[in-house]
């Protein structure tokens, strides 16, 4: 949307650099009540450490000034601009503004854009602007309602007040505005419902009433909005069924109403924009039913968000000639096999079908399929091997087949140079683990299979990874031989539930960035080393069910964003440090060791 905003904002800019360019040679000054009015706004301003407005001063010709153009006869100003560009942090105005700008009567566009804090209100003498067919007062810090008396400027095509802190409700006669083609006011802080006079905007072309806390129902006027081409209504607090009316917007091409509490079911209507729509983003709501198999029509769709609903029964079978690049139908109930269209679609780059209930198994057609980069069908039923063809997509960057029942061998993956994450974890997966030599590899899960490694193989070892779980892979090395590549790189390490032995004296020296340590059911012995401060960073650890002994050294008191912790099931002793982060945790994080006492366990005898 930022990008749309800013498109319009430098056509007008253009527009009011032709429009400088063009006058006649005869000087033309400012009308002195249009200066005045625009030297207040400026008195107003408290810093303008950009230099915005240093050419507004009283003694010169205001329509020569920054942003300040005006009529060529009259001396009238017609277009007020102020606009940066948002692609930094930087603040450009600070300070209130002045209502005295909204007393320029021949003023055609007004743009105060992104000028990051500049506070006020929009007063209800806006309607005074009776010319202004353009109105964007983005990205600042203005509060306060939007006045009804907006809706009077009948010749307004674009009313733009995106990513302030305004409150109240949508004017209800907005629907007067009858030549509005652009309408943005997303960002905000506006309740109620969405006016059911917004039917009327016929020539309105894109609105984005999204990120604000607005209820009710999609009026089922919506479907007079003849010309949209873009709706988005995302991340409010509405409900009710999607009108089946929305299937009549021809013209429609993006529809995005995401994180919303929308009920019923998809209507089938909604593949009678087969010709128009390509975007489509209905995740996280309510929703409940099946997908339409009219849906299977929508071949120029791009990008299909499902995810986060209710939906239930088979995935239709769309058609190899879909255009889809994104196909997301995570957390749903879905049930059934996975259909062989999705390994032959030309386009697709990311399918996401996790936590379902699909059962059969992955299609061999997958390996079709050279452009998927994300692939992820994790917490399903899927049974049967991992298909050879799944190693020959060289642009596969993450794979996730975890919690299914998958097994037999892990297949071989030569040519993916470009996987950063491959995820396996918790199937029935056997034999030996192929080599899998990738520079790009970030993240690694095994865990859980029937996998008996013995040892942690050369490339894993070879590699540097940032996150590594290898939890009941049979595993049966003394922690402290184990040098991997990068340690400075790992944040996260799970070698739970093996055979391990050792200390943890060097793994706590070495691997200083971790955050998420799991090292629990092993045969570590030794103390607890006071190395541990070089994990400033360290969030979870678990030591559970080994063969520690000593005391918790002071030291993990350093250990400040600590969230969770378990020692239980060790040879510890003494006095428990009852200090934070320590003594926030349950006593079963203590529990089953040899003399632990202090909060939270008993309390220490002294005998």
């Amino acid at each position: 949307m930022e990008k749309k905003i800013t498109l319009l904002v430098a056509l007008f800019l253009f527009t009011s650099l032709l429009s400088k360019c063009h006058r006649t040679n005869a000087v033309v000054n400012c009308a002195e009540e249009d200066r005045d009015a625009l030297l207040q706004f400026k008195a107003a301003i408290a810093k303008d450490p950009a230099g915005i407005l240093s050419s507004w001063n009283g003694d010169t010709n205001c329509c020569n000034w920054n942003g300040v153009t005006c009529q060529n006869k009259t001396g009238r100003v017609v277009h007020l601009i102020l606009s940066e560009d948002n692609n930094n942090n930087s603040v450009y105005l600070s300070g209130t503004m002045s209502h005295s700008i909204f007393s320029l009567p021949f003023l055609q566009q007004l743009i105060i854009y992104n000028m990051k804090n500049i506070s006020g209100s929009i007063p209800s003498s806006i309607s005074h602007l009776s010319f202004l067919t353009h109105l964007t007062l983005a990205n600042n810090k203005l509060t306060g309602s939007i006045p009804s008396s907006i809706t009077l400027l009948s010749h307004l095509q674009f009313l733009i007040l995106e990513g302030n802190l305004l409150t109240g409700y949508i004017p209800k006669n907005i629907g007067n505005l009858s030549e509005l083609a652009g309408l943005s006011l997303h960002g905000n802080r506006l309740s109620g419902s969405i006016p059911a006079s917004i039917g009327s905007l016929s020539k309105l072309q894109w609105m984005e009433l999204d990120n604000n806390l607005l209820s009710g129902s999609i009026p089922d006027s919506i479907s007079g909005l003849a010309s949209i081409s873009s709706l988005d209504i995302s991340n409010n607090f509405l409900s009710g069924t999607i009108p089946s009316s929305l299937g009549n917007l021809s013209f429609l091409a993006s529809l995005q109403a995401s994180n919303n509490r929308l009920q019923g079911e998809i209507p089938s209507s909604m593949a009678l924009l087969n010709s128009s729509l390509n975007k489509l983003k209905l995740d996280n709501n309510q929703l409940q039913g099946y997908i339409p198999e009219s849906f299977v029509e929508m071949i120029n769709v791009y990008d299909l968000d499902l995810s986060r609903n209710r939906l239930t029964g088979n995935i239709p079978p769309f058609s190899i000639s879909s255009s889809f690049m994104a196909f997301s139908l995570f957390n749903n109930s879905l049930t059934g096999t996975i259909p062989p269209s999705f390994g032959t679609m030309s386009r697709l780059l990311s399918l996401t079908l996790s936590y379902n209930k699909l059962t059969g198994v992955i299609p061999a057609s997958f390996g079709q399929s050279s452009r998927i980069e994300i692939l992820s069908m994790s917490n399903n039923k899927l049974t049967g091997h991992i298909p050879n063809s799944l190693g020959q997509m060289p642009y596969l960057q993450y794979l996730d087949l975890s919690n299914n029942n998958l097994k037999g061998p892990i297949p071989k993956l030569p040519i993916l140079y470009n996987l950063f994450g491959l995820n396996l974890a918790r199937n029935r997966l056997s034999g030996p683990l192929p080599e899998l030599y990738n520079n790009s590899l970030d993240y690694l899960d095994l865990s859980y299979n029937n996998l008996q490694l013995s040892t942690i193989p050369k490339w894993i070892v070879g590699t540097s990874f940032a996150n590594l779980r290898l939890a009941s892979c049979g595993i049966s090395i003394r922690l402290n031989d184990w040098k991997p590549r990068g340690p400075e790189h790992y944040t996260a390490l799970d070698l739970s539930d093996n055979r391990i032995t050792g200390n943890l004296s060097d793994i706590f020296s070495e691997l200083t960035a971790l955050q998420y340590v799991k090292l629990s059911n092993n045969q570590l012995g030794g103390n607890i080393p006071s190395s541990i401060t070089k994990l400033k960073s360290l969030e979870v650890l678990d030591l559970s069910v080994n063969r520690l002994k000593g005391m918790i050294p002071e030291d993990v008191l350093q250990l400040k964003n600590l969230k969770e912790f378990n020692v239980s099931y060790n040879h510890l002793c003494g006095k428990i440090p009852d200090k934070k982060p320590l003594n926030s945790f349950p006593a079963s994080a203590y529990s089953h060791n040899q003399c632990l006492c202090g909060s939270p366990l008993p309390v220490c005898s002294h005998h």
